[in-house]
């Protein structure tokens, strides 16, 4: 055992210290095992032959809205919510999770809205590629088991008894992540089928741009041109939500920080010396989003 154990330090030791001096390497490996996967998971799943749309685009849903009435003794698990923005090689992507639960059972809902059906297919097939994902992985076509639902269709059947532990579709450019434990897999493809006759039914359009519900940056400034180190100053942020649902606000900046004063108004406060950029993105709870950025000297 205790032979072993060297040997596991020893492997451990040199994996660090390959990782300090070739962090490069390190990181060409990672890509390349991916790259792997991904090969792998398109095979697997047959992608070549996934069915391509005429490049319509719709807005997605309010998930508890159009979800809850079927959900009888479930309740919303709300610290599990959970609204991001992902950008994968470029291309940017709204996810949106879901989660209810009961004593006897789970149900956990992910929307991703994406800019094009092809980019749907793409994180659909790298979400398959993804050997950290916990979740069961679907392992026949929706279709094969009586599930005609969306263009794209994935499905994991309770292997005793009735039901589904996973229910994966894409809508044009709308990917739906469906997870079931307990009781809720035989409530599963009915939920699956609610969802997507709603997604049907939204109005199409044939770019991202021209949705009506997106949430636009109407203004976004800073009250001073250039502000001391430390200092805090008053973003002036005005939105446009004709979805009138939630939003949700993400911040990236070259240093610094944002939250928010007593007033609920947001605050930049400087970091380090010289011009810093700032960027908000808006999201909704239709998956929709924009995106504005300015820039703020920061002096010493």
């Amino acid at each position: 055992m205790k032979k072993r154990f060297h040997v596991y330090m020893i492997y451990v030791i040199v994996t660090l210290l390959i990782a300090c001096f070739y962090p490069g390497e390190i990181g060409a490996q990672s890509a390349k095992m991916f790259e792997e996967q991904l090969q792998t998971a398109k095979e697997k799943y047959d992608y070549a032959n996934w069915q391509a749309e005429t490049g319509n685009v719709i807005a997605g849903l309010n998930i508890s809205r159009a979800i809850l009435p079927q959900l009888q003794g479930m309740s919303k698990t709300w610290q599990k919510d959970n609204f991001s923005i992902e950008t994968i090689q470029g291309t940017v992507y709204a996810k949106i999770r879901k989660w209810w639960t009961a004593a006897d059972r789970q149900l956990q809902v992910t929307m991703v809205v994406c800019p094009t059906f092809t980019a749907a297919k793409e994180y659909l097939i790298s979400y398959y590629a993804d050997t950290s994902v916990a979740s069961p992985v679907p392992k026949t076509t929706g279709r094969q088991l009586g599930l005609d639902i969306g263009t794209v269709c994935y499905a994991a059947p309770v292997r005793q008894g009735k039901g589904f532990l996973a229910v994966d579709f894409i809508r044009h450019n709308v990917l739906i992540l469906m997870r079931a434990q307990g009781n809720s897999g035989k409530e599963l493809a009915a939920a699956a089928r609610i969802l997507d006759s709603l997604l049907a039914k939204k109005k199409t359009k044939g770019n991202y741009s021209e949705l009506e519900e997106i949430p636009t940056v109407t203004r976004f400034s800073c009250e001073k041109a250039a502000i001391k180190q430390g200092e805090k100053v008053l973003l002036d942020l005005e939105v446009d939500n004709p979805g009138r649902g939630e939003l949700r606000y993400f911040w990236d900046m070259s240093a610094g920080g944002v939250n928010k004063n007593p007033r609920d108004n947001f605050v930049y406060y400087g970091g380090e010396a010289g011009t810093q950029t700032i960027t908000v993105t808006v999201v909704n709870d239709l998956g929709l989003y924009d995106t504005r950025s300015l820039e703020i000297e920061v002096l010493k």
